[in-house]
């Protein structure tokens, strides 16, 4: 018996947003060897409605004759560009992978002594991550912070500013242990209400009251 074709390619491509595909376009163009091939694919299973691997064979190979296992190479191929691609979209997009990378270019620039250039890119992500309530990233600020001026003998700045930074990372730790307790309340009304189609019984009414009298 015939083995069915996956679908995981078809299911990414069709997940894509426009100005995600227009970005893989590029994407492919530099990085493939051989990206009209690749390219061709993509459009054409983008064009489908339903996936049709039969089709496809066609399309791509016309009357060329072609190996199974060439084909699923290519599809492999194609898969794993668009993964990478879908990277790069993110990190222009995405703030995680922004702070990600200043703190990558931090340690690149503290390895080689270049303290001064580091903490440059430290108040920059400091700031981003301050607006967005990154605080487990936060916490690597300080800590980089503290490492910087250790590794400059910059005793004067740890003496005025060590217990500063300690309020600081209490600060961040309260305030992603709240982040936490405030999902865990949030899944446990959603368990519950996908359990049971009403909270009328008396145990449930009793729960919930504990819930709101949640210190949060």
């Amino acid at each position: 018996m015939p083995k069915t074709p996956s679908t995981k390619l078809f299911d990414l491509i069709q997940s894509l947003s426009g100005s995600e595909k227009r970005y893989f376009k590029i994407y492919a163009s530099k990085a493939a060897v051989d990206s009209v091939k690749y390219l061709q694919l993509f459009d054409a299973i983008d064009a489908q409605a339903n996936y049709n691997e039969t089709v496809l064979k066609t399309h791509i190979y016309a009357s060329i004759t072609f190996e199974t296992r060439k084909f699923s190479e290519l599809k492999n191929y194609l898969y794993e560009l668009i993964l990478k691609s879908l990277q790069g979209y993110d990190e222009k997009s995405s703030i995680d992978f922004k702070l990600k990378n200043i703190l990558a270019n931090v340690r690149v620039l503290s390895k080689r002594s270049f303290y001064s250039e580091a903490k440059v890119l430290l108040v920059k992500a400091k700031k981003i991550a301050e607006k967005y309530e990154q605080f487990l990233v936060l916490l690597e600020i300080y800590k980089w912070e503290k490492q910087i001026a250790y590794s400059e003998s910059n005793i004067s700045y740890l003496d005025a500013e060590l217990e500063k930074t300690n309020q600081l990372e209490i600060k961040a730790i309260h305030n992603f242990q709240s982040e936490l307790d405030y999902w865990n309340i949030y899944f446990s009304l959603l368990i519950s209400s996908k359990k049971e189609a009403t909270l009328r019984s008396q145990d449930k009414k009793e729960w919930l009251n504990q819930l709101f009298e949640h210190r949060l």
